[in-house]
């Protein structure tokens, strides 16, 4: 009887919705700069994940400086906060994308209004694959490396990217060229040039090469 009861009462229609549809999945093309281009607006391919260095400090220091007093750290047997020491670790990276190379060269920093407490100020680099800086991509770490950071501290193998002309023998700068047998702290500070500091200089430098020739033929560009 109760089934039948239920048969009897009237029964509820929900409407069927529409199906959504898939957003369109749209290719970025510029015709001026074809490098600028990207397989897909919303996203970003990332090609490789390589691994930065990590900053060390030397032998003369022994212990961080306690946060509750991070001044501290002007003794030269201590170091910055471990906390703070390793958020700028933590904080960087190397990304090679599918047009461009980026990597993040943090830096600990004083609060504002405040000479106690420390954040991380980050120093994020972007090339492109056609910037003419990438012509000339080195391993650049001394041989003294491993007794360098034990005695000095140190950031990691240096991989140096700078724009050569005049046959290798002058280094490009905003005033035109620069002699490459300029001192360095002299050149570093005109010159168009970036240093990467990474776990590995030699790895970094070879899949840089292979990314922006795979992506010059994806384009059909002159290298």
């Amino acid at each position: 009887n109760r089934l039948a009861m239920y048969a009897q009462q009237p029964q509820t229609v929900y409407a069927q919705q529409p199906a959504q549809q898939a957003p369109q999945i749209i290719p970025h093309r510029v015709e001026h700069r074809p490098i600028m281009n990207r397989i897909d607006t919303r996203y970003l391919v990332v090609k490789r994940n390589l691994t930065p260095g990590q900053n060390e400090p030397s032998c003369w220091a022994c212990c961080h400086a306690p946060e509750s007093c991070p001044c501290c750290r002007l003794f030269p047997c201590c170091t910055k906060p471990e906390k703070i020491f390793n958020q700028v670790n933590d904080s960087k990276y190397i990304t090679l994308y599918e047009n461009r190379i980026e990597w993040n060269d943090p830096i600990a920093v004083d609060k504002e209004c405040s000479c106690a407490q420390f954040r991380v100020k980050d120093n994020v680099t972007v090339l492109f694959y056609d910037d003419p800086v990438l012509d000339s991509i080195t391993d650049s770490t001394p041989w003294c490396h491993s007794c360098r950071t034990f005695c000095c501290g140190g950031k990691g193998q240096r991989v140096r990217i700078e724009q050569t002309c005049c046959c290798g023998c002058c280094l490009r700068c905003p005033l035109g060229c620069v002699p490459v047998c300029c001192p360095g702290l002299c050149a570093n500070g005109l010159v168009y040039g970036h240093d990467i500091y990474a776990e590995n200089a030699r790895e970094v430098v070879d899949a840089i090469k292979e990314a922006k020739e795979n992506r010059m033929r994806e384009l059909n560009m002159e290298q």
